[in-house]
């Protein structure tokens, strides 16, 4: 997941885009997930590769996936009798509605929002998908600036993530906690802007010379 969410920053739109939002609100959303696609190279996570952790939480991704999706609320319903609703509710429902949240980080976070930090990219901002999928909706800012732990830039943003990533800082457990400069977000932001407004001063322009050159031709036809 790591290699191909890495190839997915470093060819966002293009081909080579695991989950291009160019192909489509579907393939984007979860048909790259069903379709194969050519398997990223484990030489962009090499980093990842040297850390114990990672590689344990890899080897046994399958059974700690399905013994936290599934076995815990089996136990509690086991626990407290009610069997099925837990396993349809703290199981089935939970994982579906988890999934689907992130899913919509790679489709609607690429076609509904605002684009503060870049239009470079198709990524939006939505404080919407930002509460659906806990802070993951600040998307723009987050492809504009991966390498800042925050998606939530301002201290405002819904973004769980990042309070328990600070949270863990302080407590010795998280380190090297990387931001992106205030001045570079300035600048980022105030190019956007001048983009934006040299856009609306061209079609103001355009309408202008339309209405004169209506009015022009008007006259001439009058003469």
């Amino acid at each position: 997941w790591s290699a191909d969410h890495r190839v997915h920053h470093s060819h966002t739109d293009h081909d080579r885009d695991p989950y291009n939002i160019q192909k489509g609100f579907w393939w984007a959303h979860m048909g790259w997930v069903f379709f194969h696609h050519e398997p990223p190279s484990l030489n962009v996570v090499r980093d990842l590769q040297d850390d114990p952790l990672v590689l344990w939480q890899d080897r046994w991704n399958r059974l700690i996936g399905l013994g936290l999706s599934f076995g815990v609320p089996l136990v509690v319903g086991l626990a407290t009798g009610r069997v099925l609703g837990c396993l349809l509710i703290g199981g089935v429902a939970r994982v579906v509605v988890s999934h689907h949240s992130t899913f919509f980080i790679n489709s609607l976070c690429h076609m509904i929002g605002r684009q503060p930090y870049s239009r470079e990219h198709s990524a939006r901002d939505s404080a919407v998908m930002a509460v659906l999928a806990l802070g993951e909706g600040y998307h723009n800012f987050h492809h504009s600036f991966p390498f800042d732990y925050r998606n939530g830039v301002k201290p405002w943003h819904f973004d769980p993530a990042k309070w328990v990533i600070f949270a863990l800082s302080k407590l010795g457990l998280a380190r090297e906690l990387r931001r992106a400069p205030d001045a570079l977000l300035l600048r980022a932001r105030v190019s956007v802007q001048f983009e934006h407004a040299r856009e609306r001063l061209a079609q103001r322009v355009g309408e202008m010379r339309q209405a004169q050159e209506r009015r022009l031709h008007d006259a001439h036809a009058a003469v």
